[in-house]
């Protein structure tokens, strides 16, 4: 004897019931290996089978004896995305069945977080010194770095070549700049009047940005760090080269003149400007979103 909600007739042929199971690897991380199951508690000997729906499309059918599928290639949906699935036991042939159950519950898989790209624009009044080491101002001249998370632009105003006072591009303490025009355009305009032998290593692009793909749960960290170049050297009674007279050797020396790094944790990074706090400078990024 059974109890049934409708009629017998109408519960012989009830919908299965969906689930799924998630399986991750040991230790964790990806990839995870997604089952659907489902369970069915009809008369099994008057059913052909099942049918699979995926976004309310017919996608495949099984044996009436089985009650797992491993999800995989298409039926794992892409970052950002959702597939529904839903199931119905049925009798007779495949696609035109004699009879077909209602459909199951909705069972809704979501794909992963979608990886972000950002743009980092060092651009604007966005450094702003204090007192800058190594030696009274200005200091100089100057090298250094900007960066987000792996990505680096690096400049070189620095010219140590002999006589006189060093060349080059110098910063003043308790100052502010724009690092895009008076620090790498500055320094770009010098490399392009200046093409040849003879002329000093300088070296700055033109491009004040930083583009870079982050995980969907993965911080950004951005920063600045300069130097002060100097040179130094020592009389030496024989030269290596030209062992039958005296010289003077020289090196480049460097100190960092100032520093400042920030971290955005993944979940508070959306577009607009932050800063970077240092002990003798501060730098100000605008940070743009450009989509998965």
């Amino acid at each position: 004897y059974r109890l049934c909600a409708d009629s017998c007739a109408e519960a012989a042929f009830a919908p299965p019931l969906l689930l799924l199971t998630e399986i991750g690897p040991p230790g964790g991380g990806e990839p995870w290996t997604r089952i659907l199951t489902w369970r069915w508690d009809g008369d099994e000997s008057i059913i052909n089978g099942f049918k699979l729906y995926v976004d309310g499309s017919f996608y495949t059918s099984f044996r009436r004896d089985l009650r797992s599928y491993e999800l995989r290639d298409s039926l794992l949906p892409a970052c950002g995305e959702r597939l529904e699935f839903q199931m119905t036991a049925y009798s007779g042939a495949t696609l035109v069945p004699d009879r077909e159950s209602p459909r199951s519950n909705t069972l809704g898989v979501e794909g992963p977080p979608c990886p972000r790209t950002v743009r980092v624009i060092f651009g604007g009044h966005t450094l702003t010194t204090y007192n800058l080491c190594c030696e009274d101002s200005p200091v100089g001249p100057i090298t250094g770095e900007l960066w987000a998370n792996e990505q680096q632009i690096e400049f070189d105003g620095s010219d140590l070549s002999p006589g006189g006072r060093f060349n080059g591009l110098w910063l003043e303490s308790n100052h502010e700049y724009d690092v895009e025009t008076q620090i790498l355009h500055t320094i770009a305009g010098w490399v392009d009047s200046c093409l040849g032998n003879g002329c000093p290593d300088y070296w700055a692009p033109w491009d004040n940005t930083l583009t870079t793909t982050l995980d969907a749960d993965e911080d950004l960290t951005f920063g600045v760090r300069i130097y002060d170049m100097d040179r130094e050297g020592e009389f030496w009674w024989r030269c290596i080269f030209m062992p039958w007279m005296p010289c003077w050797v020289w090196w480049e020396t460097s100190e960092v003149a100032c520093e400042a790094e920030a971290t955005i944790p993944a979940d508070e990074l959306t577009p607009g400007f932050y800063t970077a706090y240092g002990d003798r400078c501060d730098l100000t990024v605008e940070i743009e979103e450009l989509g998965p």
